[in-house]
This record gives C-alpha cells, sequence and structure tokens, in this order.
C-alpha cells in the first residue's frame, strides 16, 4: 500500500513480479490503485493498471476509482482520469468486481471452509475450486459473493458469500493452484 503512495513504477512492477497482488483490498485504505490515485502518483496508477488493477473497484466510502480524482483539480489528476477511464473502457461501477484478490480462471484449494448459512452455497476445508467472478447479486459492506465452481462437483458455478475480512487475508483461507485446465 505504501509503494503505491511513495515508489516509482520500476520499484512498482518489481513488487509485481515478486508476486503483490494489485487488487489487494484493504477495509480502512482501499487498493493501491486508490491509494496511488489520492497520492498523485501517475507511475505507479500506469503499473498498476497495466498488472490488472481493477479500475471499477470501489474505494471504502463507495466511489470508484474515476471518482477520486475529482478533487484537487490539476494536471496529474487529469491524466490519472484518462488512465483509469481507458482501463474502465466506458464501464460504470456497476458490474465490475469488488475488491476480489482471486484471479478469474485460477484454481484454488480451501484451507477453511467458506461460506455463511442462509447465503448462497459452502465449500468445505481441502475443496478445490474455480473462481469465475464476484457478479452476485447480493453483497454488503460486510460481506462478498463469489461465483466458484468445484473441481470434483457437476453442479456447475455456485455463488458463496465470504466475509470480506477472508478476502482481506485471503492466503489464510485460500490456496492458489495456478490457472485451471477446466473449461
Amino acid at each position: 500500500m505504501y509503494a503505491s503512495i511513495y515508489a516509482t513504477g520500476p520499484e512498482i512492477e518489481q513488487m509485481l513480479v515478486w508476486g503483490a497482488n494489485p487488487n489487494f483490498f484493504d477495509p480502512e485504505e482501499g487498493t493501491p490503485l486508490h491509494r496511488a490515485i489520492l497520492a498523485n502518483n501517475v507511475e505507479a496508477v500506469r503499473v498498476l493498471l497495466a498488472h490488472g488493477a481493477n479500475p471499477l473497484t470501489p474505494f471504502v466510502d463507495g466511489r470508484v476509482p474515476s471518482q477520486l480524482t475529482d478533487e484537487p483539480s490539476d494536471t496529474k489528476r487529469a491524466e490519472i482520469l484518462a488512465l483509469v477511464r481507458k482501463a474502465a473502457g466506458g464501464r460504470g461501477a456497476i458490474g465490475g468486481a469488488v475488491g476480489i484478490p482471486l484471479k478469474i480462471g485460477y484454481e484454488y484449494q480451501l484451507k477453511k471452509p467458506i461460506g455463511v448459512d442462509g447465503w448462497g452455497f459452502s465449500f468445505p476445508v481441502g475443496d478445490r475450486v474455480i473462481f469465475l467472478n464476484s457478479n452476485c447479486q447480493y453483497t454488503d459492506a460486510a460481506l462478498a459473493c463469489l461465483i466458484l465452481k468445484s473441481v470434483h462437483d457437476t453442479r456447475g458455478p455456485l455463488d458463496v458469500a465470504v466475509p470480506k475480512d477472508h478476502l482481506v487475508r485471503w492466503t489464510d483461507w485460500f490456496k492458489e493452484l495456478g490457472p485451471s485446465k477446466q473449461n
């Protein structure tokens, strides 16, 4: 998070090569892209977007990255706004993933059971799942909704409610296995 405020583009690039997640979401700080925008770090914004930072992830107050460029008005903010709008491809805040650190099409092994009673489905410890997206109909300040497919289950994609604090500490809950070989 601090690198997105203070580091140069090449320094951030190196951190991403080492495995830093450009979509890490801290419930109090937002994402690295949010921090870079608020710090007017144009290089950081450019590198983060080039490495898959989601230009539609809402900040902790609900504003999307393009709305964070509103103030103060200067040439850096105009350049940042252009970068964010281009990366968003004209899409608005609705329909984009909401700060999910998991990679679409990747397989994960569950280190802990996931799911919330009364909301969607659940998966047990050890199950292998493929993350498909986060475009579910239910989410709130505490819950995220993920569309997952079990590698061993024939039911197809299932929606799962996951407390957002689990996603902040996602490596405690999910072991990334790499791109899925299933379609």
